[in-house]
């Protein structure tokens, strides 16, 4: 079995798609082939994806852009649509898509988008994946996943990976962090005003009015 693990995000490594991909690998069959595939930020890389033509599965992990998928993200679905065409079994696909909301819910609609390219495309749906407070995954890189305050979103994944080993369809799930909504906010905020000193900006100067 070959399930194709492919990290959507434009960051480097250490980043939060990063953390859910290698969240989710305990959860898959040990004799698995895994090869994990960083999506290619340039139209000119996307050859690499030849490489998932024989999976049985594909797992995107991305983070939520203007509440859809990141522009490279679709333009790789558009190559993986080509790659498929003339290929009859098509590839279970699952997403776990992880946003800077606290509530999971808001990545409802980029799951909506992988799901109609599916239906649109012959491709099988398997199921969704929306993670809120994915800030939390990168600032508490030391924190395993499963343990505060990542313990329901390793619940989350455990569950993912049981449909993804069995290439099984489930409903979508969402999933908050296990900070309280206040603390998230504050840790947000805060770190958001080092940035911007960081980048001689002072606090005051963010809510000036353009």
């Amino acid at each position: 079995m070959k399930i194709a693990l492919l990290n959507g995000s434009p960051k480097g490594r250490g980043s939060a798609s990063e953390i859910l991909l290698e969240g989710l690998r305990p959860y898959l069959p040990a004799d698995a082939l895994l090869p994990k595939v960083h999506l290619p930020l340039r139209p000119q890389e996307d050859f690499r994806l030849s490489c998932l033509a024989d999976c049985q599965a594909l797992v995107f992990a991305f983070p939520l852009y203007v509440d859809s998928l990141p522009s490279h993200v679709i333009r790789a679905l558009e190559s993986l649509t080509e790659l498929f065409r003339e290929i009859a079994e098509k590839p279970t696909v699952y997403a776990v898509v992880n946003c800077g909301f606290y509530e999971g819910q808001q990545a409802h609609i980029a799951l909506q988008v992988m799901e109609n390219w599916c239906s649109q495309t012959g491709f099988l749906w398997g199921r969704g994946l929306g993670i809120g407070g994915g800030g939390v995954l990168s600032a508490t890189g030391e924190s395993p996943v499963g343990q505060f305050p990542k313990r329901e979103i390793g619940k989350a994944l455990a569950v993912m990976g049981q449909s993804v080993s069995a290439l099984e369809s489930g409903k979508t799930l969402f999933v908050n962090c296990d900070l309280p909504r206040f603390v998230y906010r504050q840790a947000a905020e805060a770190q958001w005003k080092k940035r911007a000193q960081n980048n001689g900006v002072s606090p005051r100067d963010l809510g000036k009015r353009r």
